[in-house]
């Protein structure tokens, strides 16, 4: 499963455009997810992980347990140090692999990485 946070739109439309057999679920600070999973998120403020993403990772044990990996969409024009922030700071709090950072709605190959990706991890290939 894909389990995403979208505010403005960027990230549902990039879920949007993920092979349909891939589940996708969006998050509030009360979902559990229980399946090994990959987090979708939109970066917030300058760099920041959204405070609904940290509030289901920090709420449920399992949402934590089952994470396998990160990718975030941000913003180039904000720079390239707060560039997609929610993804590294996920990743080295919770020691997870960065799967992509996008660029706002992201392109074709973004959609193929993640995709490709996504299939390794559930086949229990390292990613």
């Amino acid at each position: 499963m894909i389990a995403y946070a979208s505010r403005t739109g960027n990230v549902r439309d990039i879920v949007g455009r993920l092979d349909k057999s891939i589940p996708i679920r969006e998050i509030t600070a009360s979902t559990i997810v229980q399946d090994p999973y990959y987090l979708l998120t939109y970066t917030d403020k300058l760099g920041e992980a959204p405070e609904v993403v940290r509030q289901f990772l920090s709420s449920h044990e399992e949402n934590r347990e089952n994470l396998r990996g990160v990718i975030a969409s941000g913003n180039t024009n904000f720079g390239k140090r707060n560039f997609c922030g929610s993804a590294i700071e996920i990743s080295q709090w919770l020691r997870v692999p960065i799967i992509r950072m996008i660029d706002l709605r992201g392109n074709q190959d973004d959609i193929a990485t993640i995709s490709s990706s996504y299939r390794k991890m559930i086949a229990g290939e390292q990613v």
